[in-house]
């Protein structure tokens, strides 16, 4: 870790605060967040990198919980279509012609978009997770990587495959597995209690696809006699390890149950829109159920955008517009979901802005055209609502992106190579 001075920041030091706190100082050293001080910084402190943060808003990074980020090279190849045709008819046989390089490049480009999203921790769930673990390495994001788990002959899918992966990897760093099962209609009652019973004896997470249509719920109480919920509960997978993306289709008792378990759901609006799944997930609900609520955007290819900030608009906004109430999920909450909420999901530093926090951290031009208004704006409204593009972003304390220019990645030689590598997968 360098030692970094963001000096004459504006601060808010929780998501409920209403007003910045302007003219300070962030220390960030060895121990993370080491002091945020008015108007000064520490004396004699080594300083590896000192940067100007005048008229810029310093908030916690970003999270995005839900993410296959290899897809960007379908985004826009299945527009217009339902999960089921867009899955089987589209996005299923163009999966099968990836190699791992081809991956590998996709990844690349998603982790060079996440950090101008301004998201500094993620899950990836896809295939060729060796591929995604070096990727993720490089990029200087905190990644959980969740390799893909199938019993339908999906090539590198299977459990012990995956097994295997997470096995073979180094502990430590910014790099972290889980235990990816696509879904309940994916993987066989066999595969899941094995999931289960690794989780237990590795204290490893497990991300899984839930109740995301209601073709899902309709099909599992038919073969299994039960909703997705209390099968997951059957297969003893609902604990504070588990996180459900989409939980679209779920009742209020489902709801209460994952709250009861400690997991967490990943509301995933923009995606789910997009596909036309009919639902929307009862974050209000689950959030007064103790479920851990955060934002996921869902891949590139049902998205398109890897944009937590887009997500986060559109999300509140929809919970309001459905509900017919302004304040069903305000964007203090919002940015709540998609900090502290989305770190506990994955199990990464309480992420706080405060002394002792992991110095996961992204700044705003607070005068971006769009960034100006009334005085009486809430600064959480305006970040949320008005959506603005991030200059810099600092994870355990070291600068991935400054001045909007990306350090540990070559962007350009990135796009070249994506757009090569594109034009090679589609051509044959």
């Amino acid at each position: 870790m360098c030692a970094v001075l963001l000096k004459n920041v504006s601060i808010i030091y929780d998501s409920y605060s209403r007003r910045l706190l302007r003219g300070r100082d962030i220390f960030v050293g060895d121990n993370g967040i080491e002091s945020i001080l008015e108007g000064e910084s520490p004396s004699g402190s080594k300083r590896d990198f000192v940067v100007d943060c005048s008229g810029k808003a310093v908030t916690q990074g970003l999270g995005n919980s839900h993410t296959h980020l290899g897809m960007t090279l379908l985004r826009g190849h299945a527009d217009g279509l339902s999960l089921r045709q867009w899955l089987n008819d589209r996005v299923w046989p163009i999966e099968r012609r990836l190699k791992p390089e081809h991956i590998r490049t996709g990844v690349e480009l998603g982790l060079t978009e996440s950090i101008r999203a301004g998201v500094t921790g993620l899950t990836d769930m896809y295939f060729s997770s060796q591929e995604v673990a070096r990727a993720a390495a490089s990029s200087g994001l905190r990644v959980l990587v969740a390799p893909a788990i199938f019993d339908t002959g999906v090539p590198d899918s299977s459990l012990n495959n995956c097994l295997s992966v997470i096995n073979s990897q180094p502990v430590g760093g910014l790099v972290s597995f889980a235990l990816g099962p696509h879904s309940i209609y994916a993987c066989s009652e066999e595969t899941l209690m094995k999931v289960g019973e690794f989780s237990r004896a590795k204290s490893l997470r497990v991300h899984i696809h839930l109740a995301e249509t209601r073709l899902e719920q309709v099909e599992c109480e038919r073969s299994k006699g039960m909703r997705e919920v209390e099968y997951l509960r059957k297969m003893d997978l609902l604990s504070k390890r588990l996180t459900a993306a989409h939980a679209v289709w779920i009742t209020k008792q489902e709801a209460n149950l994952l709250g009861k378990a400690g997991a967490s759901s990943v509301f995933c609006p923009v995606s789910n829109s997009k596909l036309a799944e009919g639902g929307i997930s009862p974050v209000p609900e689950l959030l007064a159920a103790g479920t851990n609520v955060s934002f996921g955007t869902d891949g590139p290819a049902s998205n398109n955008s890897l944009s937590l900030i887009e997500t986060m608009k559109f999300g509140s906004l929809l919970l309001s517009h459905s509900r017919w109430d302004p304040q069903s999920v305000t964007p203090s909450v919002c940015l709540e979901m998609a900090t502290k909420n989305a770190y506990a999901a994955m199990d990464f530093p309480e992420n706080h802005l405060a002394p002792g926090g992991p110095a996961d951290l992204i700044a705003f031009d607070l005068r971006q055209p769009g960034m100006l208004g009334a005085l009486s704006a809430d600064f959480p409204n305006l970040l949320v609502y008005s959506g603005p593009s991030v200059d810099h972003v600092i994870v355990n304390g070291q600068p991935v992106m400054l001045d909007r220019r990306i350090l540990t990645m070559d962007e350009e030689e990135i796009k070249n190579r994506f757009e090569s590598t594109v034009s090679n997968i589609y051509q044959t």
